[in-house]
């Protein structure tokens, strides 16, 4: 499996709300979807599929340096969305949102957006 197919498949299990368990993933590695983020990231990608706004915020620093953040919740939705921008000469160039039930996921959701389309253009 590619890294980009990996994104691909936590993404859409992140967004379904039923990404494979931290702990099975420890014993086979190669054969979990958290496979694609460097192995010191997994526990933290982890964490903020789990509720830690800490964990995605540290993930964001270490998968999409130098890009931004942003999120807020919409008085017609009961979720919360995120967005991550990469931004050159002030002005917006990449942007990803995403909805979820927790700040954390929703941050997580949109990182994997990012992500999947970074390596997209690799």
């Amino acid at each position: 499996m590619t890294r980009k197919e990996a994104l691909q498949d936590l993404l859409v299990k992140v967004k379904a709300g039923n990404a494979p368990e931290y702990s099975p993933f420890r014993e086979a590695y190669v054969k979990t979807y958290w496979q694609a983020f460097d192995m010191k990231d997994q526990g933290i990608a982890w964490k903020a599929y789990n509720g830690s706004m800490d964990a995605a915020l540290s993930l964001h620093e270490a998968v999409l340096p130098g890009w931004t953040w942003h999120g807020g919740q919409n008085a017609h939705h009961r979720d919360v969305t995120m967005w991550v921008r990469k931004s050159e000469d002030g002005a917006v160039t990449l942007e990803f949102n995403a909805y979820a039930a927790t700040p954390s996921r929703a941050l997580l959701i949109a990182l994997l957006e990012a992500l999947v389309a970074k390596d997209g253009d690799a």
